[in-house]
């Protein structure tokens, strides 16, 4: 299907300028500021923690998205219909697209342990976010939490409150885990990949870092 876009009026006359904006570095550092702000208070639980949930999955998103495009404008691919079919990433799960693009970028085809904690989280964050922008509850018992967070608790080791899951799941610790699941598979990803690990301790690139 083809790509529906407009040119505002007051820019139509100005000459084309191919390229695209990087946003993941921006998503990464309001998820974080909303995670020191929740920190600033004096209870466990912050409800800036939720939104800093969906906003640390965007900046995974956002960034194998970025990484794809970038990879296109270089031409550097095997097959280009497989990136444009993981950029549009239709019918695939959250988790699924960014463990197909461990693979294609994995030398050795392998891609992220698919068994270890790693993904394990990402598949966890990616249905958090999800339970949490198409929020749909039932009147039911408060105590029944939906089974797919349940890697997130055993993780987090929060402190059940007697709540339901969202509540629960506003935990300052549910904040650290899901930046720490970003950071863990980024970091993973320059490892397997060779791509730039954006969290570097390199003094060299340290005005590219994103946490100073």
């Amino acid at each position: 299907m083809k790509k529906q876009s407009f040119i505002p009026k007051n820019l139509r006359k100005h000459p084309v300028q191919p390229g695209f904006s990087g946003i993941s570095h921006n998503i990464y550092k309001s998820a974080y500021e909303l995670l020191k702000i929740a920190q600033q208070g004096q209870r466990p639980y912050s409800f800036h923690i939720l939104s800093s949930v969906v906003l640390f999955t965007a900046t995974l998103e956002s960034y194998f998205n970025e990484t794809l495009t970038l990879n296109l404008l270089a031409k550097k691919y095997h097959s280009r219909e497989v990136l444009e079919a993981l950029r549009q990433g239709n019918n695939m799960s959250f988790h699924e697209k960014i463990k197909q693009v461990f693979i294609i970028y994995d030398k050795e085809q392998k891609g992220i342990d698919t068994d270890g904690c790693i993904y394990h989280d990402l598949v966890a964050l990616g249905n958090l976010r999800n339970r949490i922008v198409h929020y749909n509850p039932d009147w039911e018992n408060i105590y029944q939490y939906p089974k797919d967070l349940e890697h997130i608790i055993i993780r987090t080791q929060i402190n059940l409150e007697n709540a339901g899951w969202i509540t629960n799941f506003s935990n300052i610790k549910i904040g650290h885990w899901a930046k720490m699941t970003v950071k863990n598979t980024l970091i993973e990803f320059s490892k397997i990949t060779g791509a730039y690990n954006p969290f570097t301790d390199d003094e060299r690139f340290k005005s590219t870092r994103w946490e100073d």
